[in-house]
């Protein structure tokens, strides 16, 4: 074998042999080492490799909860994770670089952070190199192809309340059935001053595995003003999905309990681009 490889063998064997003991509260040089591109897949399609059977097990698995409004959901995201495994993607990653920026006087460390929707254990590696640390993550989906990853809905979850400084969900709103009920009950299981970063898209039209996927962002805002939290922020961009439509995804970061003084909105209403 020629030396030039060697540097990224043992840079995989060390992320799968190095602890978390003794990482600084920031993410510190190895974390930022895994972060560049290439390196980081690498690393994630190794640790993709455990859940292989679980994924040949998934595959034709149909509806497993109670609640049936959720079978075409879960049954277009199961088929989605089989069909695009394993994943090197890192459109999740913003909502940690955006959840660090929000909350920067809390340790990296000692945040409890739950990810709604990560299909497998790929977003979670990524919030691990952006400081989190691997037994503070945590994570609900409809189906699990990874213990670490527990089956629950988002619209009726069993944490108890205040238990999360952040939650990140990246892609899910469009799917939910009732994403006013999700959004109290993340409301609830956060503690004061968390936050929840959303990321989703707004298409023209609705489609049968996406119920929610026409919902306006100033919507979502106008609830969680209801629930008492407040917009830290929001942006969008244009762009075309994977099913050839166009559509506006939003970024936004809420912050559980109204700031101190005059609420920083009354209600809002976005402008957004025709598509």
């Amino acid at each position: 074998m020629k030396g030039k490889n060697w540097p990224i063998l043992s840079s995989i064997a060390y992320a799968m042999l190095r602890s978390e003991r003794g990482l600084e509260t920031t993410i510190g040089p190895f974390r930022a080492m895994l972060l560049r591109p290439k390196l980081l897949s690498i690393v994630s399609l190794v640790l993709q490799a455990r859940e292989i059977r679980n994924v040949r097990i998934l595959k034709g698995k149909r509806f497993s909860l109670d609640d049936s409004s959720n079978s075409v959901a879960h049954n277009r995201n199961t088929s989605q994770t089989v069909e695009k495994f394993p994943i090197t993607t890192r459109r999740s990653e913003i909502l940690y670089q955006l959840a660090n920026t929000a909350q920067p006087f809390i340790s990296r460390r000692q945040r409890q952070l739950l990810v709604v929707g990560p299909r497998n254990t790929h977003e979670l590696f990524i919030a691990w190199c952006h400081g989190f640390k691997w037994s503070n993550i945590n994570a609900i989906d409809l189906f699990s192809i990874n213990k670490k990853i527990q089956v629950m809905d988002v619209e009726s979850m069993t944490f108890k309340d205040s238990t999360f400084d952040t939650v990140c969900m990246s892609g899910v709103f469009a799917y939910l059935t009732n994403p006013r009920t999700a959004l109290s009950e993340i409301n609830r299981v956060l503690r004061p001053n968390g936050i929840v970063v959303i990321r989703y898209p707004t298409a023209a039209a609705p489609v049968d595995f996406a119920p929610s996927n026409t919902l306006n962002p100033s919507q979502v805002i106008n609830w969680a003003k209801e629930l008492g939290m407040t917009l830290a922020y929001y942006s969008y961009e244009v762009h075309t999905n994977s099913i050839k439509t166009r559509q506006i995804t939003s970024l936004m970061c809420l912050k559980k309990g109204v700031r101190d003084g005059p609420s920083c909105y009354e209600s809002v209403e976005f402008s957004l681009p025709e598509l």
